[in-house]
């Protein structure tokens, strides 16, 4: 059960160890939310813990493109995966959408954690659904600017770049178990308020490194958007 909860992770965060081998089929990807930032607004430095967290807070929506590649000891070469994730503080929704090697997408709802493949819906439930949730606030946490809620799961360094003060990296080691039996830590970095990479350690050795580009915040979703990148079980 918890290697099924592993293999739901990615940021983050999602590559299922026993799709080692490669499916050949691919999936389409979906547009991410236009938004239309000013680059002429400077990079505001981070300098503490509390102000990266002040930073997320407010926070309307995150998405990303990703590209993630899973170390595992019992491979010679890491699995690679690519997609899409999406954040909406309005509705408290996570979705990261897997689109190579094989396609399926992860949500993350208030009412409901589970998975779409291949048209069928598979929901997370007791342990595994309370794993899921706990593995995934280590990112989302962070979105929400809970400072409170993420200090209860792990315990956190923060450091910044010695050379660019607009960077920084916050590690974070869960406190308790069950937490702590399938995570050693969780480390994530960014530039102001973009976040670039997360690396996750298993309990296991085995480490996934995570990717953000075409990084887009703040940007309201419409109902519409809401149901292509929010999707619910009918």
């Amino acid at each position: 059960m918890m290697c099924l909860v592993i293999a739901c992770f990615a940021t983050l965060m999602l590559v299922r160890t026993e799709c080692a081998a490669p499916r050949l089929r691919q999936g389409v990807a979906l547009q991410l939310p236009d938004s239309r930032e000013s680059d002429a607004e400077p990079i505001k430095p981070i300098g503490t813990l509390s102000e990266l967290f002040d930073a997320y807070g407010g926070l309307k929506s995150f998405s990303a493109t990703f590209r993630e590649k899973k170390h595992m000891s019992v491979l010679l070469r890491p699995l690679a995966s690519e997609g899409q994730v999406n954040y909406d503080a309005a509705t408290k929704s996570f979705s990261q959408h897997v689109d190579k090697p094989f396609p399926y997408t992860l949500v993350l709802l208030p009412e409901y954690v589970g998975k779409l493949e291949d048209g069928s819906w598979s929901a997370f439930e007791g342990e595994i659904h309370l794993m899921v949730r706990q593995v995934l606030d280590s990112f989302l946490k962070l979105l929400e600017g809970d400072r409170e809620g993420m200090m209860k799961l792990y315990a956190a360094k923060f450091s910044t770049d010695a050379i660019d003060s607009t960077r920084w990296t916050v590690t974070l080691v869960p406190r308790n178990e069950p937490l702590s039996r399938v995570l050693s830590r969780v480390t994530i970095s960014g530039r102001g308020r973009e976040i670039i990479d997360m690396e996750v350690r298993e309990a296991s050795g085995d480490r996934r490194i995570m990717t953000f580009s075409n990084v887009k915040i703040d940007k309201a979703y419409s109902a519409k958007e809401r149901l292509r990148f929010f999707p619910k079980p009918k």
